[in-house]
């Protein structure tokens, strides 16, 4: 039996008693969890892409997408709508074509209620805040995506019914309310950026990809900084190299501050950025770490470091 039509099997159990639409938001909330963004979607070239969006259109996509747990949108649209459809919940798939990347066009689900309310689901766009416990932003809208058909109240019954949000646990999204305010009392941007990314997440996402924390990270400190000082927030292209040359890409956050930048290292553990020296993420780089973004200082900062130990090398001889 495939691990589609298993997962099938296995949430025709795990639903009975709800009605159509807390099944639908069950499947959402429960594929959301276990999905992850294309790497070499997120981060790759133009060719990296391209295969990527051509494998998603194969006829044993979906299959390999419920085994890896790795999609984009095309994928999680053709997963949602066979398990849906073998639900008896008509759903099909739907495809934007517009001239923001014609290569590789969105593509998102449209499902037709028995109370003949139309949805529309966007599930790889909900990853981050499924993810990150936050309300979604793209389920129960219209099928153009511009306006509500469920209300964000009918939702939050739904996930209280479901289990997604308890009194002891809300959605995070209040907790970036409480962030902002906290925030706001700094007057020294350094100290408020020290601030905020020192106490990000108030849960942990361990089992959060880079593509879905980064771009959670990217919305969260949207909301928490005005704009001229999210602009000095630099989202460091840093990654690492397996033994197959595979990259894996790590969260670094730089603020450039004259020839003295600050750097944050993203603590997977503690769920928080970490503030380090410039020696350190030099450091990093010399245990494999590659940085791919300039900022200004670092230059300087590397040669400092390099002729520093370069004498303490050659005293030791």
């Amino acid at each position: 039996m495939s691990n589609l039509q298993s997962y099938i099997n296995e949430v025709k159990e795990k639903t009975k008693g709800l009605n159509e639409i807390e099944t639908i938001r069950y499947i959402y909330l429960d594929l959301g969890k276990k999905f992850s963004f294309d790497k070499r979607f997120y981060s790759g070239n133009s060719s990296q892409k391209r295969i990527s969006y051509t494998e998603s259109g194969s006829p044993d996509a979906p299959e390999k997408g419920m085994t890896s747990g790795i999609i984009i949108c095309k994928t999680s649209s053709r997963i949602l709508k066979e398990i849906l459809n073998s639900l008896d919940i008509y759903t099909d798939t739907y495809t934007i074509h517009d001239d923001a990347d014609k290569q590789h066009p969105h593509v998102y689900n449209i499902c037709r209620l028995k109370d003949g309310r139309v949805i529309s689901l966007d599930l790889q766009q909900d990853l981050n805040n499924i993810q990150s416990h936050s309300r979604t932003k793209f389920f129960g809208l219209n099928g153009g995506q511009t306006d509500e058909v469920l209300s964000r109240f009918e939702i939050e019954q739904i996930d209280k019914k479901l289990g997604y949000i308890t009194p002891e646990k809300y959605y995070s999204d209040s907790y970036i309310d409480m962030l902002k305010y906290h925030a706001d009392m700094f007057d020294d941007f350094y100290e408020k950026a020290d601030f905020v990314l020192q106490n990000l997440e108030i849960f942990e996402n361990k089992y959060m990809e880079f593509p879905e924390r980064n771009w959670y990270h990217k919305r969260l400190l949207e909301k928490v900084f005005p704009s001229d000082e999210y602009r000095k927030l630099i989202f460091m292209k840093c990654y690492t190299k397996d033994a197959s040359g595979q990259k894996e890409y790590k969260n670094y956050i730089g603020i450039e501050r004259g020839a003295e930048p600050i750097f944050y290292r993203y603590n997977e553990d503690e769920a928080k950025y970490d503030r380090i020296t410039p020696e350190e993420l030099i450091q990093d780089e010399e245990n494999g770490l590659v940085v791919d973004t300039g900022i200004y200082g670092l230059k300087q900062i590397r040669k400092r470091y390099l002729e520093t130990h370069s004498r303490d090398d050659s005293q030791d001889i």
